[in-house]
């Protein structure tokens, strides 16, 4: 692999090494184009050869126009990118050439919008799609356009697509193909059915000391605060609370290390008696399935506590170091968790706000698409949404999709009728089916998969996408933001709220088409 051009950008200082190659590659006829501020140090140290350096760069403005103005005239660009509608500014290109053609990747940076290109490639040959997913190749829709080969494509939010420019082999001119959706029929209704127990995040509680009298309910990474602000070293216990409208078939709580703490639920002490982890090898659960009951269920945890020394480094004993960490605890097992939907933002993503009280209920067993809620706000795992639809007639001529306007979830799998038929993860939200429906009723199963941002956070990080720097790390320690006391004044704070924000999880509205 050769280049013929390096962009450098804004830069204090090189290391010698660096600067020996980027000098061997404009000896070899390279050119470096600097972007920014020049290098003034070699190795973090003032040196004469930097300025020798400095003058074989060509120095430009960082403007996307002018940028683009002096690489053409160095690396002429084999591609145009025409927009037909959309912006052609959140297409970006990587070409690679290779021994046998140019591969080109270009993907929509626009997350929310479609966006539809006319893609011109420079010569003549063919063109042909890359299709990353199913390992398949086929020649797009092209034809010869002044000195070019011009191909149409409409680019899903967030989507991509592979053009392989194939010099070699003939030049032709291939059609469009037009499809028209015939008929869609609604799929409105799902039987919900888990493959993992769904859950409760318990991160409220009240704390005490010793014997002293029970604090006010704060956030666990509240009372952590405090201990360690005080240097705490002593017997520290945890009341933690959920309410339940009945005795789960199953439940168990999970505690991070459940071993180092005495456990009671309603005042009866439980063990850990080697069940398998949950998520981690340390989320150990105890089951209290016997001990739940209708109404206010209290589960008290006590420990030894010691606070982080971080003057103390003890390979022998890192606990001195980082000292006692008090965590969120979890209900687990077979219920539907109650809650109410207040609001929504677009922070990070889709977010859905919730009040923050919960109630354990029975599962209804089924859902019209939100599972948050309908009893899985803090879900982790795999769960099954099936349904059937009947497709009244078919044809030969005809392909047929399953087709869903949203997929809030990490990846989802399709079966119909007990057959695997595709793979979703990514914009646009739809598969073909044709190969696996039939005249009459067929079964439709949708299999999701969702990640562990609803279960361990973070819950309460406030601000949206126009929020200034930093944010990061504020959802991680919110006392970045709102202060070392940040949990005596919560409804005040700017970057926390004792409110719910989940993660959207479910499917929009689904459709099998037919398409002609």
């Amino acid at each position: 692999m050769s280049y013929k051009l390096v962009l450098l950008p804004s830069v204090k200082t090189l290391r010698r090494t660096t600067l020996n190659l980027l000098a061997d590659f404009l000896d070899a006829g390279g050119t470096i184009i600097s972007t920014g501020d020049l290098p003034e140090c070699i190795d973090g140290e003032l040196n004469a050869d930097i300025d020798l350096f400095n003058k074989r760069i060509v120095k430009v403005t960082n403007t996307p126009d002018i940028l683009q103005r002096e690489i053409s005239k160095h690396i002429p660009s084999h591609i145009r990118i025409n927009p037909l509608s959309g912006s052609s500014d959140n297409i970006w290109v990587h070409e690679r050439i290779l021994d046998d053609g140019n591969l080109f990747y270009l993907t929509n940076t626009d997350q929310a919008n479609e966006a539809d290109m006319e893609i011109m490639i420079r010569g003549e040959g063919e063109l042909e799609r890359w299709d990353l997913e199913k390992g398949a190749v086929e020649a797009i829709p092209q034809s010869a356009k002044g000195g070019f080969l011009s191909t149409r494509y409409r680019f899903a939010p967030g989507g991509s697509l592979v053009v392989f420019h194939d010099g070699a082999k003939p030049q032709r001119n291939v059609m469009p193909k037009t499809e028209k959706i015939v008929a869609r029929i609604s799929v409105d209704h799902f039987k919900v059915t888990r493959e993992s127990p769904n859950a409760l995040t318990l991160d409220f509680c009240r704390y005490r000391k010793g014997d002293n009298p029970w604090s006010d309910v704060f956030p666990v990474l509240g009372v952590q605060d405090i201990l360690s602000a005080e240097k705490y070293s002593g017997p520290v216990s945890l009341w933690f609370e959920f309410a339940s409208e009945m005795t789960p078939p199953q439940c168990s709580v999970v505690i991070e290390e459940a071993k180092d703490y005495i456990v009671t639920v309603n005042n009866k002490e439980v063990k850990y008696n080697n069940l398998p982890y949950y998520r981690d090898k340390s989320f150990l659960p105890i089951d209290i399935t016997h001990l739940v009951k209708p109404g206010k269920n209290i589960i008290r945890l006590s420990r030894h506590f010691e606070a982080a020394d971080k003057n103390t480094i003890d390979n022998n004993d890192l606990g001195k170091f980082y000292g006692t960490e008090l965590e969120q605890i979890y209900v687990i097992g077979d219920f539907a968790v109650q809650g109410e939907k207040i609001g929504q933002d677009d922070f990070e993503c889709k977010r859905e706000r919730f009040n923050p009280s919960f109630l354990l209920t029975k599962e209804t067993g089924v859902t019209s698409g939100n599972l948050l809620t309908d009893g899985y706000c803090f879900f982790n795992g795999t769960l099954t949404l099936s349904s059937e639809v009947v497709i009244p007639d078919m044809s030969r001529d005809r392909k047929y999709y399953l087709d869903m306007e949203a997929l809030d979830t990490v990846i989802a799998e399709i079966k119909i009728n007990d057959c695997p038929a595709g793979t979703l993860g990514w914009k646009p939200y739809r598969v073909e089916i044709t190969d696996f429906v039939r005249l009459g009723k067929n079964k439709i199963e949708i299999i999701l998969t969702n990640s562990l941002r609803n279960l361990l956070g973070s819950l309460h990080y406030v601000p949206k996408k126009d929020s200034p720097g930093g944010q990061w790390s504020l959802k991680a320690s919110p006392s970045l933001g709102d202060g070392a006391r940040w949990y005596t004044n919560r409804h005040n704070n700017k970057y926390w709220s004792d409110d719910y924000f989940f993660r959207s999880f479910g499917v929009g509205k689904v459709s099998v088409l037919s398409v002609q």
